[in-house]
């Protein structure tokens, strides 16, 4: 095998693997973000006046908001500050929405890169 076809398929592999684990996140990326534009709409802040007072761009707020993407712990805190509440705050909408620890664990279970 020459390093060139190796490196081709590590490429596919990974691509692969980056769509199965967007899939089985999707649905904790779709919760958080319903919970940041809820609390958002709650402060009657448009998206782009919430993404400057949070630090973010408005564009990745977009796609935190709709679920496409998930933020970094660091993005959470910052999102928080912006709402002027704790990031445990968050975590607590998200569980009163009916979104469990044990969703993520289960599917975890079923990860291909294991």
């Amino acid at each position: 095998m020459t390093v060139r076809h190796h490196i081709e398929e590590c490429r596919q592999s990974n691509a692969t693997s980056r769509t199965v684990i967007d899939v089985r996140s999707q649905s904790l990326s779709k919760e958080f973000g319903l919970v940041v534009r809820q609390k958002r709409e709650e402060l009657k802040l448009s998206q782009e006046a919430f993404a400057y007072q949070c630090g973010v761009h408005r564009t990745y707020m977009t796609h935190i908001e709709r679920g496409t993407k998930m933020p970094s712990i660091l993005v959470v805190a910052k999102i928080a500050n912006g709402l002027n509440i704790e990031v445990s705050d968050l975590f607590l909408a998200l569980e009163r929405g009916g979104f469990k620890a044990a969703q993520v664990m289960n599917e975890a279970e079923f990860d291909p890169i294991r």
